[in-house]
């Protein structure tokens, strides 16, 4: 069975702009707890680091998935790339902390942001998402303001 194309076809993930993005546990494990979510919080505030022209705009993590936007300015550096990179070094050092199978789901959810009222609205949307987790019961978040 042929897989579907997640990313647009021609589109340069290394533009300058807005990229909003989902990746989730495997299988939607809800794995992260408190020191799982400080250690993939790190790990993603490193790729500013890691990757010149990254800007990470707003983030929370989930227990079990991240949502983060990240903001382009003459970054060097593709979306997949990045986004490979934290899923690796971030599992990297969850096998430190704990011993788990298959830490990420293959792929990840992305949007390009057009403009600043949708960039505005998913800003909100990351802050009210561990609301919705609490009354769900979904247990607490981890998450940066904008």
């Amino acid at each position: 069975m042929r897989r579907k194309r997640m990313r647009l076809k021609d589109f340069d993930y290394s533009s300058n702009g807005a990229y909003f993005v989902t990746i989730c546990a495997q299988n939607r494990r809800t794995v992260f707890t408190n020191d799982e979510k400080h250690i993939l919080e790190t790990e993603l505030l490193a790729l500013r680091d890691r990757f010149s022209g990254l800007t990470i705009d707003t983030y929370v993590t989930m227990a079990d998935h991240v949502h983060v936007i990240f903001m382009f300015d003459d970054c060097r550096s593709s979306l997949p790339e990045i986004i490979q990179a934290f899923k690796s070094l971030s599992t990297v050092s969850m096998k430190q902390h704990s011993a788990m199978s298959r830490l990420w789901q293959r792929g990840y959810y992305d949007r390009i942001i057009r403009n600043d009222a949708e960039l505005e609205a998913l800003r909100e949307y990351i802050r009210n998402n561990p609301i919705g987790a609490e009354i769900k019961g979904q247990g607490r978040a981890s998450s940066a303001p904008t």
